[in-house]
């Protein structure tokens, strides 16, 4: 096995840099999905009430609920499988390798665990933490900013003016 370097094995800091890209590129149609979702609840009571006696404004916003979840997990889906091909491809062989050994169940899985240790460390602690913090800070970025931008929307619509504190003369 050829041995590289931490900054040469991190995918994020390769060939993952595009995947990174288009990941953010893909967050700005959350952000507006989510507003919407936000704005048509008609109020920002968490969770919203849904109300079953109007059946086109509740299907309306479970189908924006829906809508969101799916492109959530679309994008992180592909990015992560984009991104971490390379891992796949190998652990997808040692699975295999350890199948034609007639290695199962609990020894199998110890036998994985000692092969990523030896061979796919560094890959596994960039999925692990890198990844995982990317994926949970974008996802409080869109909540923020889907939040501030229905607010924004919901002032704006409703002519409420923020109350001045300084009155001039």
């Amino acid at each position: 096995m050829e041995k590289r370097r931490v900054r040469g094995r991190l995918q994020l800091l390769n060939d993952g840099r595009e995947h990174y890209l288009n990941f953010l590129r893909n967050l700005t149609p959350q952000i507006i999905l989510l507003s919407t979702i936000w704005l048509a609840s008609e109020k920002f009571d968490i969770p919203p009430r849904i109300d079953f006696n109007n059946t086109f404004n509740t299907f309306v916003f479970l189908a924006l609920v829906c809508t969101f979840s799916l492109a959530v997990y679309a994008n992180i889906t592909r990015f992560r499988d984009q991104c971490f091909v390379e891992f796949d491809n190998w652990h997808s062989e040692q699975q295999k390798t350890l199948a034609a050994q007639g290695i199962k169940g609990r020894r199998h899985y110890i036998e994985m665990a000692k092969a990523i240790y030896r061979y796919k460390f560094v890959e596994t602690i960039e999925i692990f933490t890198i990844f995982i913090s990317i994926i949970i800070i974008a996802l409080a970025i869109v909540i923020g900013m889907s939040l501030h931008s229905a607010n924004g929307i919901w002032r704006d619509s409703h002519h409420t003016e923020i109350p001045q504190t300084h009155r001039s003369k």
